[in-house]
């Protein structure tokens, strides 16, 4: 193999890990706006995902969530990775934010009780 070919490679590596990046962010939003729409005991006032390339998103924050903590609205921001090496790698270029480190086959309600701890 020569070394465009390892550079194609490691493209479509990237472009997949990306994909399946944008879709575990997609999926933790949804779960976060059902922690808002349709519970008795709702848990945000709000979501937002930031749209890919956004200034948010380039600030490291994929998903701003919403609460009331003593009677006034709170937000907290948050980024989310499926790849230990970037994790650290964002750690470092966006210090003052709350980065996760997500797997694949997370666990909603534990990634809750995470987010739910950045209101404490």
């Amino acid at each position: 193999m020569t070394k465009k070919d390892w550079k194609e490679i490691n493209n479509r590596k990237s472009r997949r890990h990306a994909q399946v990046g944008l879709e575990i962010e997609e999926k933790i939003a949804l779960f976060l706006q059902n922690a808002v729409d349709g519970q008795e005991n709702q848990v945000f006032e709000g979501v937002l995902h930031h749209k890919q390339f956004s200034k948010a998103d380039f600030q490291g924050k994929d998903i701003t969530v919403y609460r009331k903590v003593n009677g006034s609205l709170e937000k907290r921001s948050f980024g989310v990775t499926t790849s230990l090496q970037r994790f650290h790698r964002t750690k470092k270029m966006h210090p003052g934010v709350v980065i996760f480190y997500t797997p694949v086959d997370f666990n909603p309600q534990k990634f809750l009780k995470k987010i739910l701890e950045l209101f404490d």
